[in-house]
């Protein structure tokens, strides 16, 4: 193969090496109070960028001669680790923003619960149908206790069960 093809193989794999490195200087960058969507974003390319560098090393393996063989596996190596480490490293962050976002939910969600009960009222009496045990009426029961009761945010969970007996 010529070596005009060589070089242009090896500047595309440096290209593609760029891009991880400024995707892991994002990582390394990046603080909990960042957008966890830039992160979420950047994953894609970093696998792309991967795909991109198995195909250009792969073909630069195939032309460069047996006694560069050596090299281009410690290349390979190389940038494999530094690929798995900055994509566990991105997983690792994700994991922590979707269980901060969660916790933060659940806490949002138990001080609405706790609002509700500071301030007790007789529950009101709704006409709901009670259920016979026929499976054909199970639905129109389920949907009318689902729509005023379950999905309703005015009851706490106990308020709820009482409208189920």
């Amino acid at each position: 193969m010529s070596e005009k093809e060589i070089k242009e193989l090896t500047h595309r794999r440096g290209q593609i090496k760029g891009t991880v490195s400024r995707i892991q200087t994002f990582v390394d960058n990046f603080k909990a109070s960042d957008n966890v969507h830039l992160l979420k974003t950047r994953l894609p390319n970093l696998r792309n960028a991967f795909n991109q560098f198995e195909e250009v090393q792969s073909k630069l393996e195939l032309i460069l001669p047996e006694t560069a063989a050596l090299e281009q596996e410690v290349e390979r190596d190389d940038f494999e680790n530094k690929y798995y480490q900055l994509e566990a490293t991105m997983a690792s962050l994700l994991e922590k923003a979707q269980s901060t976002t969660s916790s933060t939910g659940e806490s949002a969600s138990d001080s609405n619960k706790s609002e509700t009960r500071i301030n007790p009222v007789k529950l009101p009496t709704l006409d709901l149908p009670i259920f016979s045990g026929i499976y054909l009426e199970w639905i129109s029961f389920a949907d009318r206790f689902n729509s005023l009761i379950h999905s309703s945010n005015l009851y706490i969970e106990v308020e709820k069960f009482h409208y189920l007996k």
